[in-house]
């Protein structure tokens, strides 16, 4: 059986091998609206330098209504979703479990034309306890299978307009 956190994920996290170029961009709130975390389960944050980091999900499709490939109930098959954060200006973690219930998020400040402003993302956890993150509105998003191979954007992007096709 899989692992939970498949041995391929620290090598595409760290050596950068996972396949960025086929990446989407939204906000937050514009995947939020279309999609949800509940249930998901939690594997990571990953600082990078330059006030970057990468949250790494086991993300239960079952929510998304057949619009991602839903494996079946077997977590180790779920999906990774992999969120790349930029301008990480906080970080609070304070998390007791890795079941995700619920994630929400909104700008810190009105933005102002062209501007991209900074959000602050939740994730709660089933028992309450939260992550809190706040960063730039744009989110770098990809969506691996369990086995690591890019999920295709017609999966992702079904109903989102992203913000620009490639990461």
């Amino acid at each position: 059986m899989t692992d939970y956190y498949p041995r391929w994920l620290g090598p595409a996290v760290v050596a950068g091998q996972a396949p960025w170029p086929q990446a989407l961009r939204f906000t937050w709130g514009q995947f939020l609206t279309s999609y949800t975390l509940h249930d998901s389960l939690w594997l990571g944050l990953y600082l990078e330098s330059g006030q970057e980091g990468l949250l790494a999900i086991r993300w239960d499709t079952y929510w998304t209504n057949g619009r991602v490939p839903f494996p079946g109930s077997t977590v180790a098959t779920w999906p990774i979703l992999l969120c790349r954060l930029t301008q990480l200006a906080q970080v609070q973690i304070a998390l007791a479990e890795d079941g995700i219930a619920d994630a929400e998020s909104s700008p810190t400040v009105p933005a102002e034309e062209n501007a991209d402003p900074l959000c602050r993302t939740v994730i709660s956890a089933h028992d309450g306890t939260i992550a809190s993150f706040v960063h730039s509105s744009t989110v770098t998003f990809l969506c691996l299978s369990a086995e690591g191979k890019h999920l295709s954007h017609s999966h992702m992007s079904h109903g989102l307009t992203p913000l620009c096709q490639r990461a």
